[in-house]
């Protein structure tokens, strides 16, 4: 991680967990993860690169959202599965 990317410094326990896996999350798949400021407790994900058009038709996500963290790793999990599954897919020229 470069430093530009480091999570705000927090002021309690719940806000610390969130930083931690922010970075963790980033360093091991590149997507980057928030918290929502709406106080609603949302946590949300969105992959650090653009879709393609192929992507976007096989139903590949660029954000995803969930209301705690094991959700939001599940939801990642699966755009990553997805991924991997549309990376290894014959593809006509062009693609």
């Amino acid at each position: 991680m470069d430093g530009q990317d480091a999570p705000p410094a927090s002021d309690g326990p719940a806000q610390q967990y969130i930083a931690n896996l922010q970075t963790v999350i980033k360093d091991l798949t590149g997507w980057k993860v928030w918290a929502s400021d709406g106080g609603n407790g949302g946590l949300y994900a969105t992959r650090g690169a653009s879709l393609t058009g192929v992507e976007i038709d096989a139903g590949l996500a660029r954000t995803v959202d969930a209301d705690d963290p094991h959700d939001l790793v599940a939801k990642i999990q699966e755009e990553l599965r997805k991924s991997a599954k549309l990376a290894a897919a014959p593809h006509p020229a062009g693609f």
